[in-house]
């Protein structure tokens, strides 16, 4: 059985992995990322975006602290917009559409070339502990790594299950693997933890949406960038534009007849999803007196065809999914590229954290 020792243990490879992994090994501390999938590095599995209210805060934050998600923001921004204009400075915020393929490749160039970092596609199972103090992990691949320090970046992956209408299966974003045996292993340490919920939308083929029925919005009129000492760049020559429309009340019509199909109705959720990102069900279930809602049709990427529809995130059933999207303007001739879907995963409760952010074993 293969041993060896680290002083730091990242387990995962998202944006809050590769942040930890580089500013641990950068400090000259010898230190082993472990990734599920490495071509899945900082995988943005929802919106395509960096930034906005809150988010757009704390990537400035994470750059002032020399942290690399504003500058891998910038290098794969396709447009950016400021948010909240008209309300006061503290609260107004940058937001940038980005190139996941372009972003994903700008941190795997980093934490594989990082001194005092090695990256290694493993899963880690289970983690060593005794006397309240971490030793090590155990691996998939049947490897041992001694560490006196674990960082835990598990994102949805923990015990990870999807919701597509009836139909649930265990799952990571995307169609990933999820992570049970390590959710397994904190239960077994006596870690407690609560359940949470998201949701992603349906991407749809650009080629079978009539834009000309939206709105387009480009970049704004200004150079800009998110990482403090970046150069700022005009991005309105890009060729990229969003686009606003609205679901219609065919839209809302389908929803009242089948949201008794959604898992957020028939209880098969029972977690709360986030509060300022809610489903098209959600939306129905709390605003029942507004009849539509606002979408943008966000292109992932100007290299393939695939649309993200902002603000229409759903668990409905596909066939549900298939003609709520035929309802909206422009897309009676739509495909579906990637369905939406909930995802239902385990998250450690935080007051068990202590005052240095670790955890009480």
């Amino acid at each position: 059985m293969f041993r060896d020792k680290y002083q730091v243990i990242v387990i995962g490879g998202g944006h809050a992995g590769c942040e930890a992994a580089l500013a641990c090994s950068r400090i000259g501390v010898r230190t082993l990322m472990l990734n599920l999938s490495v071509d899945n590095t900082a995988l943005m599995p929802c919106n395509p975006s960096i930034g906005g209210p809150a988010k757009g805060h704390l990537v400035r934050e994470v750059s002032a602290l020399g942290g690399e998600q504003a500058r891998a923001a910038d290098a794969s921004t396709l447009m950016v917009r400021w948010l909240n204009t008209s309300k006061g400075a503290a609260v107004r915020a940058l937001r940038a559409q980005c190139d996941p393929g372009l972003y994903g490749t700008y941190y795997r160039k980093l934490l594989t070339t990082q001194e005092n970092l090695d990256v290694n596609q493993d899963e880690a199972i289970e983690i060593f502990a005794s006397d309240n103090k971490v030793s090590g992990v155990r691996t998939r691949h049947g490897a041992e790594y001694e560490a006196s320090a674990i960082i835990l970046c598990g994102g949805v992956y923990l015990s990870g299950r999807v919701f597509v209408g009836e139909k649930s299966f265990k799952s990571g974003p995307m169609g990933q693997n999820n992570s049970e045996a390590l959710a397994k292993s904190l239960a077994n340490l006596g870690i407690q933890t609560g359940t949470m919920r998201t949701d992603t939308t349906p991407r749809l083929n650009i080629h079978t949406i009539d834009l000309s029925l939206a709105r387009p919005q480009l970049s704004e009129q200004e150079p800009l960038c998110f990482d403090l000492w970046g150069e700022r760049k005009l991005y309105t020559n890009s060729g990229y534009a969003c686009y606003f429309s609205r679901t219609t009340e065919k839209t809302y019509e389908i929803l009242a007849n089948n949201i008794k199909r959604s898992p957020l109705v028939t209880g098969d959720v029972k977690s709360h999803g986030p509060r300022y990102c809610p489903s098209i069900e959600d939306k129905f279930l709390r605003f029942p007196d507004h009849i539509t809602h606002p979408i943008v049709f966000e292109p992932v990427s100007l290299n393939t065809n695939e649309v993200y529809v902002q603000n229409f995130s759903t668990s409905l059933p596909y066939d549900v999914q298939v003609e709520m999207i035929k309802s909206l303007p422009g897309c009676e001739r739509a495909k579906i590229i990637k369905p939406g879907y909930g995802i239902e995963y385990i998250y450690l409760l935080p007051d068990q954290l202590k005052h240095n952010l670790e955890n009480n074993i």
